[in-house]
C-alpha cells in the first residue's frame, strides 16, 4: 500500500512537472524580454509624424543626464501615466512662444507646425537646474509642458532609443 501511494505521487509529479517548467520559461522570457528590450507601445497621435500610435519602441531605463538633450524623445510620469514627448529644452535654456513658433535661447524656426496654443509659454521662461520641457511633436494635438510645466530628470522612466514597429 506504501509503494502505491510512492507511485501516485511519481505519477502525479510527472504530470505536473512540464507545467511547472513551462511556467519557469515563461516567467523568464517575460523578464529578459522587459529587461534587456525594455519595449512601450506608444499611445495617441500627440507623436505624430515621428511615431504613430501603436508604434513599439525599445527605451533605455539606464539612461544618466547626459543623454537628456534637445530633440531626445522621452517617456516620463506625469499624474501616474506614462507621456512619450520630446524634449525642447534643458536646464538653463531661455524659452517662449511668439506668434505660433516655439523660440529657445532666441532661435527661430524649430517647430514642426505654427502652434496655436502657447500654454505657460505665452510668457518668457528659463528652466532652472535639472528642468527639462518637452512636448509632443504634433504640436497642436498634444498635451504636455506647456499644460503641466517643466519636468525633472526623476520623472523621466526611459530615453526612447529605437523603433521596433512603426
Amino acid at each position: 500500500m506504501n509503494e502505491n501511494k510512492e507511485n501516485t505521487a511519481v505519477a502525479t509529479f510527472k504530470v505536473v512537472l512540464p507545467y511547472i517548467v513551462a511556467i519557469i520559461v515563461g516567467l523568464f522570457i517575460s523578464f529578459a524580454v522587459k529587461v534587456l528590450f525594455s519595449p512601450y507601445i506608444i499611445s495617441g497621435p500627440s507623436m505624430l509624424p515621428t511615431y504613430k500610435s501603436g508604434s513599439v519602441v525599445k527605451i533605455d531605463r539606464e539612461f544618466d543626464e547626459s543623454d537628456l538633450k534637445k530633440d531626445t524623445v522621452v517617456i516620463y510620469k506625469y499624474k501616474g501615466k506614462d507621456i512619450v514627448k520630446r524634449i525642447v529644452a534643458t536646464p538653463g535654456d531661455f524659452l517662449v512662444i511668439v506668434n505660433g513658433e516655439l523660440r529657445v535661447n532666441h532661435e527661430e524656426g524649430i517647430n514642426f507646425d505654427e502652434i496655436d496654443e502657447p500654454g505657460i509659454l505665452k510668457d518668457e521662461m528659463i528652466l532652472e537646474e535639472g528642468e527639462y520641457f518637452c512636448m509632443g511633436d504634433n504640436r497642436n494635438n498634444s498635451r504636455d509642458c506647456r499644460e503641466y510645466g517643466p519636468i525633472t530628470k526623476d520623472d523621466i522612466i526611459g530615453v526612447v532609443e529605437k523603433i521596433y514597429i512603426q
